[in-house]
């Protein structure tokens, strides 16, 4: 296969042969041509990056993870934030505890959050942003922060050559090992749709290099590590309490609150919570949930305890050293087992 590179004229300047390619261009921000961005008022979180003050007050439309990350940002800058989204509440794929929670650390700190709002149109004032809603109400902020969905970067890429068409996300289809419909043809990333993250695009690419020289390798991992910068941060692996639920587990729950560890004390009495999944008969891990300080590192010890189909009794088992955020776990877990220790004995 050969891939022709050209220059803006259309003229040829390289040609590259290959037996395989991977297409790891990754994505954009949604910019709807009815929206009419600027890089002062009206900016998607890239042109955001590019801002030279701080504005008194900010609207963030979409309550995803790139929308909360820089709302909370904001927020903790002293910022008026508000933050609208068209579900009942931020970051809607996470346990909606964890959500919940995150939603009151900023609520604490300033933010509104609006729920069950679709815009219909922004527009520019004088020293204004007027954004209206389907329910005709209307909003005014000093900048505007759309952040209502990504694209994948294959506008300029030419990919119907070579057969290849978008799925109706607006993302490059892929099987398990990564192949589009032309099999020597690869695509990982955040071009290929969720979860999009850089740790799991990284993996992406890996299997890809592998599969494609015929080494031997191994499916993508069922549950991976999901990390959002928002402040508090927060972190998860494997299932939400909503999702037990709808599959019909019988599972229980431990809770460990960021005030009930000494590290936390002497770090600044931050709020956050560990929060364990557990199968009620089995006592194994399913679930493991964090928001507060060092979420996203110290997920990482509940997810090797569940690649090893650990119960929640190991974390009971263990010493933790002392003082540390990690005595989350230990708490977390003696909280959820003593639940059920008559049942037990």
């Amino acid at each position: 296969m050969e891939l022709l590179v050209e220059n803006e004229t259309g003229e040829t300047i390289y040609r590259i042969k290959g037996a395989f390619f991977l297409i790891a261009t990754g994505s954009s921000p949604h910019n709807p041509s009815h929206v009419p961005f600027d890089r002062e008022r009206i900016l998607d979180s890239t042109r955001l990056l590019s801002i030279d003050r701080l504005p008194k007050s900010l609207l963030v439309l979409g309550g995803g993870t790139i929308g909360s990350e820089y709302a909370s940002f904001f927020a903790a800058l002293g910022v008026d934030v508000t933050l609208v989204d068209k579900g009942k509440m931020m970051l809607p794929f996470l346990d909606q505890e964890i959500s919940l929670h995150l939603q009151n650390a900023l609520t604490k700190i300033g933010l509104k959050f609006l729920s069950g709002r679709i815009v219909t149109e922004i527009t520019l004032g004088k020293e204004e942003v007027h954004t209206t809603f389907a329910d005709g109400s209307e909003l005014e902020s000093e900048m505007v922060l759309y952040a209502l969905g990504r694209v994948a970067n294959v506008e300029q890429l030419s990919i119907e050559r070579a057969g290849i068409s978008l799925n109706n996300a607006g993302f490059i289809p892929v099987n398990a090992f990564f192949q589009t419909c032309v099999s020597h043809i690869y695509a990982a990333g955040d071009v290929i749709g969720t979860p999009a993250l850089a740790s799991t695009s990284m993996e992406q690419g890996r299997l890809v290099a592998r599969d494609a020289f015929g080494v031997k390798t191994h499916p993508f991992p069922d549950f991976y590590p999901i990390g959002i910068y928002t402040i508090p941060e927060i972190s998860s692996c494997g299932y939400t309490e909503q999702q037990l639920n709808d599959l019909g587990f019988h599972f229980s729950i431990g809770r460990a609150y960021y005030y009930e560890i000494a590290r936390n004390q002497i770090s600044g009495n931050d709020p956050g919570m560990f929060k364990i999944l557990f199968h009620t008969e089995t006592l194994q891990i399913l679930g493991i949930h964090i928001i507060g300080r060092a979420a996203t590192e110290l997920i990482h010890i509940g997810q090797v305890a569940m690649s090893f189909n650990a119960r929640i009794d190991y974390f009971i088992d263990q010493i933790f050293n002392y003082p540390t955020y990690a005595e989350g776990y230990r708490i977390a877990a003696l909280n959820g087992y003593n639940k059920l220790k008559d049942r037990l004995l």
